[in-house]
Formats: structure tokens, sequence, C-alpha cells
């Protein structure tokens, strides 16, 4: 795919979108009134929703082997 990101360039990334927005909006008390103007809380908090339910956001297609269990890092070293 010359060079570029598999799942940014495919046709899967409006259902791998809408899998994240349920995801997000599910999640009913992931924020405090204390913490929602936070962005390092908001990031934080995506970050762990993300990372535990990854696989089935992204479909075992995409996501084959994955464990949640990894060094707390940034998001964007996932798609490294």
């Amino acid at each position: 795919m010359n060079g570029k990101k598999h799942i940014f360039y495919s046709n899967k990334i409006d259902q791998v979108e809408g899998n994240i927005k349920k995801l997000l909006n599910s999640q009913e008390d992931f924020l405090s009134a204390a913490t929602v103007n936070s962005p390092r809380a908001v990031g934080d908090a995506i970050q762990e929703i993300l990372g535990n339910h990854l696989q089935a956001v992204l479909g075992e297609e995409i996501c084959k082997n994955y464990s949640a269990h990894f060094a707390h890092r940034a998001m964007a070293d996932l798609f490294l």
C-alpha cells in the first residue's frame, strides 16, 4: 500500500470510527465533572478504554494477537 498504514487507507476506517464512537458513547461514567475539562484526563481515559477494547473495535481481521497488557505509552505507538 505504498508505505501507508493499512487501516487508514482501507474501506474499514468508517467501520472502525463508528465502533470507537459507539464504544466511547456507551461509557457512562468514564469522566467526572472535575476531569472533563482536562485534556490529559480525557486522553488517559480514552486510552484506557480503547486499550482494553481495541480488538473488539478493530475486529479480528485487522487486530490479531493483540494484548492489552503493555507498557504505558502514547496511543499513537499502537499504530506505528
